[in-house]
């Protein structure tokens, strides 16, 4: 607490030097605000500006009001909401209610401010457009904040549209010049620079003064980030295919539009930008529209906030909808509030710059500095904002943290841990208090029971022996510490003599025992048991330790257990599973047996090889290498047939996951033995090259199908096209024959040599694709000089043909490019693209351009005729085909060229939009 008192003392201290104006008087200071309460980036700069002007002068008196311009474009109540923040200064003065007075009244009242600092671009244009009633207001200085470096160049006010196109610096809004007629002279400040002046309006000369008023104007000023905020898009949504702007229509906001739509054509040229523009009619179709998922598709606004105004639904239930349900980002150019909100954010001008050189602008004309004297200063700096929840939503906080640099993540979802850290703490530390009471108290009962129990099972321990090894053929003997036999029994019986030597197991002492070695020896002696197999008995050999010892001091017994059927049908079964795995391996067919109770399986290499499946000793198969869909059918049968839903066998064809990646084929046959109960049988074998065959012949059947329909269709084509122009021939040659008269046959034999023209045309073109189709032509590759090639096809009568006056452009990349290629065909194509471009384009441009595209020479004619609809598109490379069926034509010349283009070794295309034109390319490779 000290500390923070000495921190203020010290800082008041500091600043004592600067408050000039707390030892004589207190400056008056009015900000009037464009926006309304709910535009937090301008919200956080004026309170910027309050705070600092606390701070620095304690007794200054700042009014604070805002206009509401982005909400409203009715003019009545933004002149309501100006008169109000004039009144808060006047009232305060004259101690009287100014409620009813006028606005003009206000500014004539003789009480004005020390300073005004105007925030935003329209409050200014607007307090502007009074400056023929402002009088004595008129030599307040203004500081404007908040403003883009380009305003309008003529007055405005709301409901005013605004040329974009003319826009002017923030500097030359200082001065303004104003015509006002013979009835408000009496308006005009005697003091002003007036002129006589005689304007005409609808044809009526009506005669006034020419009136120049001059603000004292300075401020801080900055250009909209559209660059920097498309760039950010640009690497957050690679894959973008259109930018639909969304935004009332506000000055600010057209600003904007107008900037961003500039900017797409140089940032994203490929990028489609559309705009809706917010209405009281239409806010429930752009909110349902805005909600839906739309893959490639962003949002970008520059202050737009969602509310319920015109909507049927309310702000609140509105705003939440979006900030939960929103599929497609909406970027804004303008700083949100982030917590809860739906706009992801973006890059802004830093509020910090903005208020220091907002205050050192307010300082200088408070010092006494002349505004107009004070050059503006400018906002250079940027910041990246934005949501971090949103960008999770949306699937980009990846992409944002990997291309993205120097990033304000705000709204960071706390983590589980940071959310609960103060309850998992407490519960970490009493769940370890019982646990480890709990565990101590288990420890201790888990001990005296197992001592317990020892104890009670050596003390009885030679009874059951006894008792029990009298019925059976098992051999034991016990030995007291030292190891010597104390008792042995033999087929149910006691025996008095040992034998000596030999393969006996049992021996006078324990650790003299030569199937024993010296490690087990000395195992035993640590209490510890060990077993081994004897083959040369056959037998299991058991050394059990006693803990404590019983029966005539009887600390360790040995017992055997006849291993001799046990290792024969051992045997037999390695032989039955050698011969199995042969026949499995041999055939390829993969054969389980499992039991659906125990999980005991026999598998062979061939079942694992086909279902990849990690080899397992016990257990059911997981199929972990089935694919999902087929994986669900054998983990479902096998359920059913565990639960007794069904006994049928289950035969199918299913795909693995190869040990290389690959999907395999197999045939899978599982069903349930009848000799063994829950013994599942499975068989499966390799069929990827039988399926692949029956793909390869289906694929091979379709294509033989298609190929007798495209033979079929471009016969009845070619049938429908020649008949065509030999029906006019046929028919006008007969009316000729007819006709005695020579203006009958100047009528119509230019039709009979038109379609004679047609149909040559047709056949040439017909006889040429066959050719190149059936590869009788080679093709060459010499150079060809491109400028000369455009140069001859610019010259040649293309225009003259079809009497048409246009612009031909010849754009080329580079200085005398080189084409290595077919000459011939090659100007055949260019002439096919150029003519058509000629035929459809009635006024403006047709360009012929090349340019080098890494190892390919890209070739285009671009054209403003008619264009292509989209629909038709994919189309227009088709053979007889003619989007407009009664143009002039045979339908066979793009087809032709796509064929010439694709033997050349290249691609061709299209792009075009209706009534705009239509850009037609090729490619062909450099060697």
């Amino acid at each position: 607490m000290k500390r923070q008192f000495t921190y203020i003392l010290l800082t008041y201290l500091l600043l004592i030097p600067r408050l000039g104006w707390a030892d004589n008087e207190a400056p008056q200071i009015l900000i009037i605000n464009s926006y309304n309460t709910e535009q937090i980036w301008v919200n956080n700069l004026v309170a910027g500006i309050n705070e600092e002007l606390m701070l620095r002068y304690p007794n200054a008196k700042v009014f604070s009001k805002n206009l509401n311009i982005d909400s409203t474009t009715k003019i009545a109540q933004t002149l309501h909401s100006l008169r109000s923040a004039l009144w808060a200064l006047v009232e305060k003065q004259e101690e009287e209610n100014v409620t009813g007075r006028m606005l003009t009244s206000i500014f004539s009242s003789g009480v004005y401010p020390d300073l005004i600092v105007l925030v935003g671009d329209p409050g200014f244009l607007f307090y502007q457009y009074y400056d023929y009633q402002m009088r004595d207001w008129l030599k307040v200085p203004i500081v404007v904040t908040g403003i883009n470096d380009f305003i309008s160049d003529f007055d405005w006010m709301p409901g005013v549209k605004v040329d974009y196109d003319s826009m002017i610096p923030i500097e030359k809004r200082h001065t303004s010049v104003k015509f006002l007629r013979d009835a408000f002279v009496k308006m005009i400040d005697p003091s002003l620079k007036r002129t006589r002046y005689v304007e005409e309006e609808s044809g009526e000369r009506i005669s006034g003064y020419q009136v120049e008023y001059d603000f004292r104007l300075t401020g801080v000023k900055t250009s909209i980030p559209v660059q920097e905020n498309l760039q950010m898009i640009q690497e957050l949504l690679p894959d973008l295919e259109e930018i639909i702007w969304v935004d009332e229509d506000s000055y600010d906001s057209g600003y904007a539009h107008h900037l961003v739509k500039e900017k797409m054509k140089e940032v994203m040229p490929q990028v489609k930008f559309s705009t809706v523009v917010h209405t009281r009619l239409n806010s429930d179709s752009i909110f349902n529209e805005m909600l839906r998922a739309d893959k490639g598709k962003a949002y970008l606004t520059f202050s737009w906030t969602i509310n319920g105004v015109y909507s049927r639904f309310s702000k609140s239930y509105i705003k939440t909808t979006f900030a939960k349900e929103s599929k497609v980002p909406l970027f804004s150019l303008t700083e949100p509030a982030f917590i809860g909100e739906y706009r992801i954010g973006g890059v802004y001008r830093p509020t910090k710059e903005w208020v220091e050189k907002t205050m050192s602008q307010i300082e200088k004309v408070l010092s006494g500095k002349p505004a107009n004297d004070i050059p503006f200063e400018t906002v250079t700096g940027t910041v990246t904002r934005l949501d971090q929840v949103l960008l999770n939503r949306y699937k980009l906080s990846g992409v944002a943290h990997e291309r993205l640099t120097a990033v304000d993540y705000e709204n960071i979802p706390p983590t589980f841990f940071e959310k609960y850290e103060k309850q998992i703490l407490i519960s970490l530390v009493v769940a370890t208090f019982f646990l480890g009471l709990f565990g101590y108290m288990y420890n201790q009962f888990k001990q005296s029971k197992i001592i317990r129990k020892e104890r009670d099972r050596n003390k009885k321990l030679f009874d059951k022996l006894r008792l029990v090894y009298r019925q059976t053929s098992v051999d034991f003997a016990l030995y007291d510490e030292a190891g010597d036999c104390l008792v042995r029994v033999q087929n149910g019986k006691k025996v008095k003599d040992f034998k000596k030597a030999g393969n006996d197991p049992f021996l006078i002492n324990i650790f003299k025992n030569k199937y024993l070695t010296n490690a087990q020896k000395e195992q035993i002696r640590n209490k510890k048991s060990v077993n081994i197999e004897l083959e040369d008995i056959p037998c299991m050999l058991v050394v059990k330790p006693f803990k404590e010892p019983d029966y005539r001091n009887a600390c360790y017994m040995i017992l055997t257990v006849s291993l001799k059927e046990l290792m024969q049908e051992r045997v037999e079964r390695e032989q039955f599973e050698k011969l199995f795995d042969f026949a499995s391996d041999t055939s390829k067919i993969g054969i389980a047996f499992y039991n659906l109770a125990t999980g005991e399986k026999t598998v062979t290499n061939s079942w694992i090889e086909n279902l990849n499946e990690p080899p397992m000793i016990d257990g059911l198969p997981q199929y972990t290498n089935v694919v999902s869909r087929d994986r669900k059918v054998l983990l479902d049968y096998r359920a059913k047939v565990q639960s007794g839903e069904t006994t049928e066998p289950l035969s199918m064809d299913m795909q693995v996951h190869s040990a290389n990646g690959n999907l395999l084929w197999m045939r899978q046959h599982i069903y349930l033995s009848k000799e063994e109960e829950n013994l599942l049988i499975e068989l499966n074998l390799n069929i990827d090259e039988l399926k692949r065959g029956e793909e390869e012949l289906r694929i091979a059947k379709e294509k033989a199908e298609q190929s007798n329909r495209d033979t079929q269709e471009f016969l009845n084509s070619i049938n429908h096209e020649i008949r065509t122009p030999l029906n006019s021939i046929v028919g006008y040659s007969t009316i000729l024959s007819m006709v005695d008269s020579d203006e009958e046959l100047e009528q119509f034999a230019p039709i009979i040599l038109k379609n004679n023209e047609l149909l040559t045309i047709l056949i040439n073109d017909i006889i040429e694709l066959s050719r190149i189709d059936s590869g009788e032509i080679t093709f060459k590759h010499d150079p060809v000089p491109v400028a000369e090639l455009f140069k001859e096809m610019k010259n040649e009568d293309y225009l003259e043909l079809y009497d048409k006056n246009l612009s031909v452009i010849i754009e080329i990349a580079e200085e005398n490019p080189v084409a290595s290629t077919d000459e011939a065909y090659l100007k055949r194509v260019l002439s096919s693209l150029f003519s058509n471009a000629v035929k459809f384009t009635d006024e403006g441009t047709v360009a012929l351009g090349y340019e080098k595209r890494g190892n390919f020479a890209y070739f285009y004619v671009r054209d403003t005729g008619c264009g292509i609809s989209e629909e038709n598109l994919q189309t227009v490379f088709k053979r007889f085909y003619k989007e407009n069926s009664y143009s002039q034509g045979t339908g066979l010349g793009l087809p032709l060229c796509k064929t010439i283009v694709n033997h050349l070794g290249g691609e061709i295309g299209v792009e075009s939009e209706k009534g705009k034109g239509s850009l037609f390319w090729f490619t062909l490779p450099l060697f």
